[in-house]
């Protein structure tokens, strides 16, 4: 599907995005300049909530940002060929120790022009590398961009609190 219908199916604009929130929350909004940021510089990105703000953020972004998409699944190892332009990573908290080393490898070892991360959680990452559960080193490579998608009576609300 070209972006410009998956732009109109999730009622986008070109000029700003809004990111409907479950629940009848407020969306966030992304200004030009943002998205022009995002665009350009293809930060990384990682998203905290829970499922349905991570499916209605990531399907938001992925609308927008440029490139051919590749969606992993929880845990799988990183790609092997650097065609895609972004990678969609869920559930990054449940990546094996062993695992989180050969994303940070792969990460170190990109050639030329990189693509863009956008991960996710179900749950907050930073108390797990607190608890040395989850490499420092690869939450801050993931969190260039932070999207806590807190929804009112979230299980995980507790966390959003500390």
């Amino acid at each position: 599907m070209k972006r410009s219908a998956r732009r109109a199916q999730h009622g986008v604009s070109s000029n700003a995005v809004r990111v409907g929130r479950p629940n009848g929350g407020a969306p966030v909004s992304f200004s030009n300049n943002e998205w022009g940021m995002l665009r350009s510089v293809r930060p990384n990105i990682l998203i905290i909530g829970a499922d349905e703000a991570l499916a209605s953020t990531v399907s938001a972004l992925v609308a927008e940002l440029p490139g051919p998409v590749a969606y992993l699944g929880p845990n799988d190892a990183p790609p092997v060929q650097h065609e895609v332009e972004m990678l969609v990573l869920p559930d990054v908290a449940v990546l094996s120790t062993d695992r989180q080393h050969e994303w940070m490898t792969w990460m170190s070892d990109l050639d030329g022009r990189r693509p863009q991360i956008v991960a996710t959680s179900r749950v907050p990452v930073y108390p797990l590398v607190q608890t040395q559960i989850f490499l420092e080193t690869l939450y801050y490579r993931l969190n260039t961009i932070l999207l806590e998608m807190q929804v009112g009576d979230s299980p995980y609300r507790r966390y959003f609190e500390l």
